[in-house]
């Protein structure tokens, strides 16, 4: 069956939408390390305890891919892909309130759990938008994001973001407030194929 001209505009819509979402998501992971030291002079700690934080992310994500990848398969991927994104804004945001190293330690968690729910369901995003021949290239340019967000995150954090919000807790409110609402774009606008609601 061939495709209409609006279903091929709308596929590659969604791979925007998930190239933003992915986007997003790591910036909100890489954007902590260059606010240390702003971080450190509000919440005293140790190199060893800001290696720790950082690590939650990726220790949260070893521990919920598989768990991300099944609840994909049975809630479907617009509730767990807006979930993830709401995960990683809560995240970020709370991140405004912190006033220890516990605090940060939970709100960075919040941001792995965003991460580990959004990757296992970008295939399955893909496969119902592209034949397995042609999704080489939609898979490609999603993945991208996940570079040039960490590269985004690093460069812009304390640089950019920080002295334009006011501070790191301005950043981290910004940086969670977009996450936030990608999210409520995502949930709106994806539909499983076959599915009314």
């Amino acid at each position: 069956a061939g495709m209409t001209g609006s279903s091929r505009i709308s596929r590659w819509l969604i791979v925007g939408l998930l190239f933003v979402a992915l986007f997003v998501l790591v910036q909100a992971f890489a954007s902590l390390p260059p606010l240390f030291a702003e971080i450190r002079a509000e919440i005293p700690m140790s190199k060893a305890q800001m290696g720790m934080v950082f690590a939650l992310v990726t220790l949260a994500s070893i521990f919920l891919a598989l768990a991300a990848g099944s609840a994909a398969d049975r809630f479907g991927s617009r509730w767990i892909i807006g979930g993830a994104l709401l995960a990683a804004g809560l995240g970020a945001g709370m991140r405004v309130l912190v006033t220890s190293v516990a605090g940060l330690a939970i709100s960075t968690v919040l941001v792995g759990v965003g991460v580990a729910c959004l990757y296992p369901s970008i295939p399955r995003v893909l496969r119902a938008r592209f034949p397995a021949n042609a999704m080489g290239v939609p898979a490609g340019l999603v993945f991208a994001a996940a570079p040039l967000g960490v590269g985004a995150g690093l460069a812009t954090s304390a640089s950019l973001l920080s002295p334009l919000c006011g501070g790191w807790r301005g950043a981290m409110a910004l940086i969670g407030g977009v996450c936030v609402l990608v999210a409520v774009i995502w949930v709106l606008v994806w539909r499983e194929p076959g599915a009314d609601a």
